[in-house]
């Protein structure tokens, strides 16, 4: 069994490439990272486009969808698929969401864009009778143009007392 040591470096290149080729292929693959919380529409209108001082709503909570490309490559999201699940309603994107239009498709590597929906419309479309009680499961998915579904990884809670989204 004489073995030489140039079958061993054949081997270990080998070996090598091989882990090299999956880790790249680990890296750049589509990676989209979404968020849900809550905030004050005069923090998410900071320059007023929707004229939140002068409708009264300045004070009016919104959730707020966070949606970052963490990944190597460009996203280009279905518009259509973006959804808010609430006590297992779906609000859907429709005109009432703020910050759409600023919206740019598709969403490049370390790009981030922020939607909102009004609290109270969100509970309105949810058929949340109490408001002033409860803890609802929140999450958010979307869909890339190739029919890929994103979802948010970690599970988000409701809590109407205090107008807060926490993760649980």
């Amino acid at each position: 069994m004489n073995i030489k040591l140039t079958e061993i470096l054949g081997v270990f290149g080998f070996v090598l490439a091989l882990v090299t080729f999956i880790l790249t292929r680990i890296e750049r693959r589509k990676k989209l990272s979404i968020d849900l919380y809550c905030q004050s529409l005069e923090e998410l209108d900071k320059d007023n486009e929707f004229n939140s001082d002068e409708n009264g709503m300045k004070e009016s909570r919104v959730i707020v969808l966070d949606i970052i490309n963490q990944g190597a490559k460009t996203i280009a999201i279905d518009k259509n698929s973006i959804i808010i699940l609430l006590n297992g309603h779906k609000i859907q994107y429709e005109l009432d969401w703020i910050g759409k239009q600023k919206f740019e498709n598709p969403i490049n590597p370390g790009q981030s864009y922020r939607f909102g929906v009004l609290l109270d419309a969100a509970i309105g479309i949810s058929k949340i009778e109490n408001r002033d009680k409860g803890r609802y499961k929140i999450r958010a998915e979307l869909k890339d143009i190739d029919n890929k579904k994103y979802t948010s990884k970690k599970n988000f809670l409701l809590l109407l007392e205090v107008d807060e989204i926490t993760r649980i």
